[in-house]
């Protein structure tokens, strides 16, 4: 099994490690790009150290609490001398609402640019999440009008799997106290909770992990768990 997971209490380790060359190239890229904002922070693999072969670079960028556009709210994609880049954008006010959830959505994360606004530890047992807005952000993603459907493909549908399987274990995850991001210890945690459901997220996982066709049916099929996660069901 692949990842690591948290118990207890989750601290953040990662706000002084030292990037890479190449994230800290195309950050302080990056960076001159913006307006001015509250903060930027770098989060993923790059600051985890887990990058293998082609990595993207993540980014989080907090808004003032005024403005308009990609600037104020929203996601966007870019490329910086042939890196892929995913940006997250928010404003300062929705960042503080939910500081514990939010420092866990994003976690790892490293401030480079502005004051630094996340929390220096988490007790992973206090954490509350929002399930009815994780369940309509995926339900977005699959049925959302304006984009025809954001879910179309092998490789926007593996997004969207990464997402319901970590927000699977949100509705558990509380409970044991744990917290993790990676996809495997989601799904093993999910499932051990939440047995009749083990073998449609092994499944999923699965389809994240090879590399398969765009398989309409099982996207199809995991309807079901934004309808449990609306719900926040935890065993």
């Amino acid at each position: 099994m692949w990842g690591k997971y948290w118990e207890g209490t989750l601290y953040n380790d990662y706000r002084d490690v030292q990037l890479d060359p190449i994230a800290e190239d195309i950050t302080s890229k990056f960076i001159k790009t913006l307006p001015q904002v509250h903060s930027v922070y770098i989060r993923g693999s790059h600051v985890e150290k887990t990058t293998s072969g082609y990595s993207d670079i993540d980014y989080l960028v907090v808004s003032a609490n005024t403005g308009q556009g990609r600037w104020y709210y929203g996601c966007y994609n870019d490329r910086i001398d042939g890196i892929d880049v995913d940006v997250r954008v928010m404003t300062e006010k929705e960042f503080s609402k939910c500081p514990n959830e939010r420092f866990l959505e994003f976690v790892p994360l490293k401030c480079v640019a502005g004051k630094d606004m996340s929390l220096a530890e988490i007790d992973l047992y206090s954490i509350k999440h929002d399930y009815v807005d994780k369940s309509k952000t995926l339900r977005n993603m699959l049925d959302n009008p304006v984009c025809n459907g954001y879910v179309k493909d092998e490789y926007t549908s593996k997004k969207y799997v990464k997402k319901l399987l970590r927000c699977c274990f949100d509705t558990v995850g509380p409970k044991l106290g744990i917290h993790t991001r990676s996809l495997s210890y989601c799904q093993y945690f999910f499932a051990q909770e939440v047995s009749e459901y083990a073998r449609l997220t092994a499944e999923l996982l699965c389809y994240y992990l090879n590399n398969k066709e765009y398989d309409t049916k099982l996207i199809s099929d995991s309807e079901i768990l934004i309808d449990l996660i609306a719900n926040g069901r935890h065993i």
